[in-house]
Order: structure tokens, then C-alpha cells, then sequence
């Protein structure tokens, strides 16, 4: 028996910056971060499948951060402005304005491993990381005891053949020695990006690159203008 695969809109849309897809409209149009990380997590929408078979692409994602007036907090997280689906980019001089969407205050840690919290993997609000860490055996070690306490929410994640061959060169590891947890924990440990405060407004993308920063890499530090033949955009 052949069971079907869902139907996921791969990344399109390649060459263009968070500048152009704004001011073209297609911001509505695309995910945000937190809807791709939620589609991510739900095996049926196919786009865990479909970001495992584009190795070194990303796409941007319908979401800004201004790092205006971001306050520096003591714990390291930064407070700053995150903006899902703005409607345009005003610019005075070296100052970014954004204009509509939906303002978020939220605190971001460090640039560092993504790690689970009692609150979960991301930010309710914005799918961001909600902690990180510097040392990433140390994620890994706390991304697979979330795993085993939360089964229920990694029922069914594949990891392809193809796929465990790349982390297997990666990690200069066996991944068939591991157990499945082991594995999943190693392979979707990643990293998250952050801008420092006062560094203006940057936009936002996920990626899976030639590099040990896993699966769903987060990058929150991306120039609005950065046109680049390998980040593109997902249609919802």
C-alpha cells in the first residue's frame, strides 16, 4: 500500500528581498515565522519533508524586527519590536519606520543553540527561540530530553536516507548506532540569530545550510535589501 505524501507549496519567489516582496504585495501572502514553525511541526502539511530536500536554501518569512530604542536586559535578552506581516518600510534618511502589521514587545535571547523551555520550543507569539545556549552538545542534550517527555508531539518525523547520510559526513558520526531520539535531537538542534540593539530594522528567514546550524535555522539579522539567488519565499 502507497501512502500519499501531502501536497506542500515549495520555496519560490527566489532573488528577492524582504524590500521587494513588501512593496509587491506578497507579504500577506507568504508565512510568517511562527506559521512555517508550526507547519513544520505538523507532519501533514509537508514542509519538514520539503525543507530536508533543499539543502542549502532558505526562504524570508512575512515578519520585520526593529531594534530602535531595544533595550539590553540583564539576563542578555534583548526587548525589542517584532512585526508580522508590516505594510510598508518608510525610510528617513539612515532611519527605518515601519508602517502597520502586527507590533509585538518580546525578549530575545542571545544568538546561540535553540533550547526547549517549560513554555516550549518557541515564542507564542512570533516563533522565535524562547532560550538559547552557547555550547550545542548542550542543546542537543536538552532538545532530546524535551523529546522524551513530549513524544506525542514528534510522532511520526522521518529523518530520509539522504537526509542521515548528510549528518552522518556532518557529525563524522554512525546515525544508526543511535537510538530515534538521539538522532532527532541531533539532527533539529539549531541555531537562532539576533541583532544587537540599536542596529535599525532587519527582516527575518529560516534556512538549512551547508553548515552545522541545523534544520530550521532562525535568522533575525537579515538587510532588508539583501538579494540572494538561494532565500526565497513559501506561498501559505
Amino acid at each position: 500500500m502507497t501512502i500519499s505524501q501531502p501536497t506542500v507549496k515549495e520555496v519560490d519567489h527566489y532573488e528577492k528581498s524582504a524590500e521587494d516582496m513588501i512593496k509587491e504585495g506578497l507579504f500577506p501572502r507568504i508565512h510568517t515565522l511562527l506559521s512555517l514553525r508550526e507547519g513544520y511541526h505538523d507532519p501533514s502539511t509537508g514542509i519538514r519533508r520539503s525543507v530536508q530536500n533543499t539543502f542549502c536554501y532558505g526562504e524570508r518569512v512575512a515578519d520585520l524586527v526593529d531594534t530602535t530604542d531595544a533595550e539590553e536586559l540583564s539576563n542578555g535578552f534583548l526587548r525589542l519590536t517584532y512585526v508580522q506581516r508590516p505594510e510598508s518600510v518608510i525610510y528617513q534618511g539612515e532611519t527605518r519606520i515601519i508602517e502597520g502589521g502586527k507590533k509585538i514587545i518580546c525578549d530575545v535571547p542571545k544568538s546561540g543553540w535553540q533550547v526547549p523551555t517549560s513554555d516550549g520550543l518557541w515564542h507564542p507569539e512570533t516563533g522565535a527561540a524562547i532560550a538559547t545556549v552557547p555550547d550545542r552538545s548542550e542543546a542537543v542534550r536538552q532538545l532530546q530530553k524535551y523529546i522524551e517527555s513530549n513524544p506525542d508531539k514528534f510522532r511520526n518525523w522521518e529523518i530520509s536516507k539522504k537526509f542521515a547520510k548528510y549528518w552522518m559526513i556532518q557529525f563524522e558520526s554512525n546515525l544508526d548506532e543511535l537510538s530515534y531520539v538521539e538522532k532527532l535531537a541531533l539532527v533539529e538542534t539549531s541555531f537562532q540569530w539576533r541583532p544587537v540593539a540599536n542596529s535599525g530594522v532587519w527582516s527575518v528567514g529560516r534556512g538549512l545550510w551547508y553548515r552545522l546550524e541545523g534544520q530550521f535555522d532562525v535568522s533575525l539579522d537579515i538587510k532588508l535589501s539583501d538579494q540572494d539567488d538561494d532565500i526565497g519565499a513559501r506561498l501559505i
